[in-house]
C-alpha cells in the first residue's frame, strides 16, 4: 500500500469512528471539496471542512464501505457505500482524493452519479 493509499485510509477510519481531528489531520489546510453533481464548492479550507464534518459526525449512525478503490500514483478513487441510519438507508458515492506534495489530501471531488 503506497503513501496515497495509506492517507486516505486514514481519513476513512477517521470518518467512520467520527474523529474530527484525526480526519483533519489527513487534509491539507487549503484543502478543496467540490461536490460535481452540483457543481458547488463544499469547502476550501480545514475550517470550513470542521464545521462541515462536526455536524456530518453529530450523526453516529453515518458510515462509510469501500466497495471499490482504484490507486494511481497520488489520486485515490473510491467507489463508496455510505449508510445514513439503522434503518440502512445508503447512497453510493465515488470519491476522487489528490494527495499534493505535502502527502496530504489537498483536493476531492465527490459525486452520487447523478
Amino acid at each position: 500500500m503506497g503513501a496515497s493509499e495509506i492517507i486516505v485510509d486514514k481519513q476513512l477510519n477517521a470518518y467512520n469512528t467520527h474523529d474530527l481531528k484525526s480526519f483533519l489531520e489527513c487534509y491539507h489546510s487549503k484543502a478543496v471539496g467540490i461536490h460535481l453533481d452540483m457543481d458547488k464548492v463544499l469547502f476550501s479550507s480545514k475550517d470550513e471542512m470542521r464545521i462541515l464534518y462536526a455536524e456530518l459526525f453529530k450523526n453516529k449512525q453515518l458510515h462509510c464501505s469501500i466497495k471499490n478503490r482504484m490507486v494511481l500514483e497520488n489520486i485515490v478513487v473510491d467507489n463508496e457505500h455510505i449508510t445514513h441510519n439503522n434503518n440502512g438507508d445508503s447512497k453510493e458515492a465515488v470519491a476522487m482524493y489528490y494527495i499534493g506534495k505535502s502527502g496530504l489530501i489537498e483536493k476531492v471531488w465527490f459525486t452520487n452519479g447523478g
